[in-house]
């Protein structure tokens, strides 16, 4: 009986010193990745909501799988969200299929655009849940409040052009505000697909972003009905070694208190640059080419807060552009595709193995040596539990 009780405590010693696997020192805690989306107004006419993606303390690399996953019930009776031509929603959550995203464009996540229901209550807001899960991202969750407002903005430009490489383009575009009351303030951000366009923005008040795009905050600006305001400074350039191929280049705009929350969030580091010129709005010779408030944009038109223009290389070498968004048409931008219903699925629940609100890979490390000490104990004793059962068995039947 002593030999027994010997024989399991050297057992239980044994697994409590046993080291830990160096598979599981080595392993991280959690993943070092952050989310945040800003609370922004948003009408009829459309508000573009950016989400980004930030890595804190992790090695850049490619994330796959990455889905977002869209809960509209907090702004039921307010509006529709969707991330354009993917996936949208009214109601139940749905799942955003995104792929893989790429630390070298700023892991460049869609934005989501909100529209308000026509005869929604100005003043009345709500809070979208965005959920955001990837390989080795674990599953992050960001609760912006969205909230209607009067201001609608209408962005005209170009919508395409044909280029060779090498060529600076003149891309000037007008910008006004539809709304009945002034909007001061704005914030404009420049995307360009960086395969083969670039922005030329080298001003005191314009940040380059990962991935080629720029941010350009304008706080002077004050956006009425009339007069459109024009920004004609703004060049685009296209690659010295671009390939033959439809590329897209776009614009999106935000104003009043919404363009501070949204500086705050694309760009939270930006530091004055003195020494380079500023880009500013001017008031060109007005015409009627995009509507009043009383009378809807021409041909057909639509009213946005974003402008595309897609530019067709020609005279490269052979090989397609690798456009990221279908070419634009005259219809307003449609709501979103169906996305794989999640049901009554909790958006930022924690799957099976990962950790807590701001997800994360497997957690190991002490815990699992604690557990292997429990589950040392645990054998140990039914071992000893066992031999002495086999005891008494036997003095039973002697």
């Amino acid at each position: 009986m002593l030999r027994l009780i010997t024989a399991a405590a050297a057992v239980v010693a044994t697994v409590a010193l046993a080291p830990a696997p160096a598979q599981a020192r080595a392993a991280a805690p959690v993943a070092g990745y952050s989310l945040s989306a800003p609370d922004i107004g948003f009408s009829s006419t459309g508000a573009f909501l950016p989400v980004v993606l930030s890595a804190n303390h992790v090695a850049p690399q490619k994330i796959t799988n990455v889905r977002m996953i869209l809960d509209a019930t907090g702004i039921a009776g307010l509006g529709t969200v969707a991330v354009p031509e993917v996936c949208g929603t009214t109601g139940r959550p749905v799942a955003c299929e995104v792929g893989t995203i790429d630390a070298a464009h700023g892991y460049a996540l869609p934005q989501i655009l909100l529209q308000a229901t026509p005869g929604a209550t100005v003043g009345r807001s709500g809070r979208l849940k965005i959920t955001v899960t990837g390989d080795g991202l674990g599953t992050l969750v960001v609760t912006p409040t969205v909230t209607v407002d009067e201001v609608r903005l209408i962005v005209r430009g170009n919508t395409r052009s044909t280029e060779k490489p090498g060529a600076t383009i003149n891309a000037g575009m007008r910008i006004s505000n539809a709304g009945p009351g002034a909007a001061r303030g704005a914030l404009v951000r420049f995307d360009a697909d960086p395969a083969a366009l670039s922005w030329l923005l080298d001003y005191e008040n314009c940040w380059p972003r990962p991935g080629g795009t720029v941010v350009c905050d304008l706080p002077d600006a004050n956006l009425v009905s009339i007069p459109y305001n024009e920004l004609a400074g703004p060049a685009l350039k296209v690659a010295d070694d671009a390939r033959n191929g439809r590329y897209l280049a776009r614009t999106t705009w935000w104003a009043g208190p919404s363009a501070d929350a949204v500086a705050r969030v694309l760009i939270p580091d930006a530091q004055p640059r003195p020494g380079r010129p500023t880009l500013k709005l001017t008031t060109p010779t007005q015409d009627d080419c995009c509507g009043t408030p009383t009378s809807p944009p021409t041909a057909g038109m639509p009213w946005t807060s974003s402008a595309d223009r897609w530019v067709e290389v020609e005279g490269g070498a052979e090989g397609p552009g690798t456009p990221t968004v279908s070419p634009p048409t005259t219809e307003p931008t449609p709501p979103g595709l169906p996305g794989e219903d999640v049901g009554g699925e909790t958006p930022g629940a924690q799957p099976p193995g990962q950790g807590g609100g701001d997800g994360g890979l497997p957690i190991t490390g002490t815990d699992t040596v604690l557990a292997g000490v429990a589950g040392g104990v645990l054998l140990a004793a039914g071992v000893l539990a066992f031999a002495l059962a086999r005891r008494r068995r036997t003095r039973f039947t002697a």
